[in-house]
């Protein structure tokens, strides 16, 4: 294996990975928590669960590519049903489906480690922040769930693993694959297409040398493509489906979520802030009542309010000193690249979500990898605090686990078939 992780070895710490959340995402299934509608801080198994195994569940332009993703899926249940006797079709194609995110998020943390190699770093160094990335909280709750973001955090990763590749002469820029990280990147989140204009822009004036004009102009071109395809896409298979199209992304359903007062801003900057630190360590996470159908439950949430500051001033206090500590390096050459990437990722993530949003944390996919990049330069070399912070992150996932069933589901019927 010599000085750096064989590439088997690393495929073998994904399967592992894999393995891990199918067993969890199976487990979650069968006790009934994917029935449930914005149960995990106002994500929505449900519906996904529906689009991801029958090709019908959000409907969403803001999600175009969802639904799409039940072809692959059927597909594979019509061969299994070719070869073996299929008597519920409906529950195996829920069960391939189930595999979404928990190979999207082993995926993510394996270009993850592929990422650092791009750094001047220790390959134990590599290993803990790669096991910080996999298993941190948002990591762990999102691996599980058939959603959107597992996916939106794999094409953001891989966008991060291609710069910084092609800034270093590993891969050649190829048009074609940047249109294809477009192209997906918009079709599952379609605010996607910002963050991937932030990396193609820089990519274009770093490494291609292109002038401001010709980085805004090539830039935007492609993503104007990429946004058009998605679009026509989806008008057009729901033309051609017959399908009812879903509210997500209509002027009416982006209109309930801005902000429109001074206390409303403020409450989704600190509620950003209280985010960025539960998205490694989810301390506390609050509940409320709901009903959902015949039965009553409570759902999870990070949404803090006046009686929650404490939790705001430890993760605030959490999130500056880190801050804090990334100054020093910010000027420091190797890490140039790494702060020109992560920097306007959080920065785009911080002032969108800073006017628009629900629950922050619902949102933490979008941003942890560049979070973790940030964190490279301040845990490379301190063995120490990087083994602490690892530790702590296994605990509380431990803890979140161990009381899941008391906290969130009060009163609901596990799945019997």
């Amino acid at each position: 294996m010599g000085n750096t992780l064989s590439t088997r070895s690393l495929l073998m710490a994904g399967a592992l990975y894999f393995v891990g959340f199918y067993v969890l995402s199976l487990w979650w299934f069968y006790v009934g928590y994917f029935d449930v509608k914005d149960v995990f801080f106002q994500a929505d198994p449900s519906s996904n669960l529906e689009s991801f195994a029958h090709g019908s569940g959000r409907n969403a332009v803001s999600h175009a590519f969802i639904e799409l993703i039940s072809t692959p899926i059927r597909l594979i249940e019509f061969a299994l049903g070719a070869i073996f006797t299929v008597d519920e079709p409906k529950m195996v194609r829920e069960w391939l489906a189930l595999t979404i995110a928990p190979a999207s998020s082993a995926l993510s943390a394996v270009y993850f480690f592929k990422t650092l190699r791009f750094f001047d770093i220790q390959e134990f160094d590599r290993v803990v922040l790669t096991l910080i990335f996999g298993l941190c909280f948002t990591n762990f709750v999102f691996a599980p769930i058939p959603e959107t973001f597992a996916i939106s955090c794999l094409l953001l990763t891989l966008l991060s693993y291609y710069f910084f590749a092609c800034g270093a002469g590993e891969k050649k820029s190829n048009t074609f694959i940047w249109f294809c990280l477009a192209l997906g990147l918009t079709g599952i989140t379609i605010t996607n297409i910002c963050i991937f204009f932030i990396v193609y822009a820089l990519h274009l004036f770093r490494h291609q040398e292109k002038n401001y004009f010709e980085t805004a102009k090539n830039g935007c071109l492609l993503c104007l493509v990429a946004f058009v395809c998605v679009l026509i896409y989806y008008f057009v298979s729901y033309e051609i489906s017959g399908m009812e199209k879903g509210n997500e992304g209509q002027i009416n359903w982006i209109g309930r979520y801005f902000s429109d007062s001074v206390w409303r801003f403020a409450g989704n900057a600190a509620n950003l802030i209280s985010a960025f630190f539960h998205s490694f360590f989810g301390i506390a996470p609050l509940t409320y009542e709901n009903e959902f159908q015949n039965f009553s439950l409570n759902l999870l949430t990070f949404y803090r309010n006046t009686r929650q500051y404490s939790v705001l001033v430890i993760a605030a206090a959490v999130v500056g000193v880190f801050a804090y500590a990334s100054i020093r390096h910010i000027k420091m050459k190797k890490w140039n690249e790494l702060y020109l990437l992560a920097l306007p990722i959080l920065g785009f993530n911080f002032f969108f979500h800073f006017v628009w949003g629900r629950e922050m944390f619902l949102y933490s996919q979008h941003w942890i990898t560049a979070l973790c990049l940030l964190l490279v330069p301040v845990l490379a070399g301190k063995r120490a605090l990087s083994l602490t912070i690892l530790v702590l992150i296994i605990l509380i996932d431990i803890h979140f686990l161990l009381n899941l069933r008391e906290t969130v589901i009060i009163d609901v019927l596990p799945r019997t078939s």
